[in-house]
């Protein structure tokens, strides 16, 4: 990426880019059991579920054990250089794996949100990483994962 607009979009926001490649595969699922099989066959440090019924947050990988059943809306979940995100779709599930380390070149920003759950132990900050990449001369966010969800302290 030109050192230039790294520069530039530094001035603007403040925040620290730097340059990443990315890479993101895309796959259809048709049915809820093709989700669950997807879910649980990736490897993850923590995220979210979204069931019909209630969110999930996953601090670690042993936290999907206490989940049993429920259909997943959607979800992101996080690994040390991949996220897992699915999706509901006009024909029924997307699941996008983002890699960090290939791919094409950005720049990547990461950002950081106070989770809308509330338990005794406070609330969780679900940390993204923003990949913007430069088409026809301009700027654009490309792709964002969850890079992790921390359990938060009194916030």
């Amino acid at each position: 990426m030109n050192s230039e607009l790294i520069r530039l979009l530094e001035q603007e926001t403040g925040d620290k880019l730097t340059a990443k490649q990315v890479a993101v595969a895309v796959t259809s699922l048709s049915d809820a059991a093709q989700v669950w099989e997807q879910v649980r066959s990736f490897a993850f440090d923590s995220g979210w579920l979204c069931l019909t019924d209630k969110v999930c947050p996953l601090y670690s990988g042993q936290d999907l054990a206490d989940i049993t059943n429920g259909i997943i809306l959607s979800a992101e979940l996080a690994g040390q250089t991949q996220s897992l995100h699915i999706r509901q779709s006009e024909n029924g599930w997307t699941a996008t794996i983002i890699t960090v380390g290939s791919g094409e070149s950005c720049l990547m920003l990461e950002e950081s949100y106070l989770s809308t759950e509330t338990k005794q132990q406070g609330r969780g900050r679900l940390q993204y990483q923003v990949f913007w990449k430069s088409s026809e001369g301009v700027c654009k966010p490309f792709v964002a994962r969850l890079a992790g969800l921390v359990k938060g302290g009194n916030n």
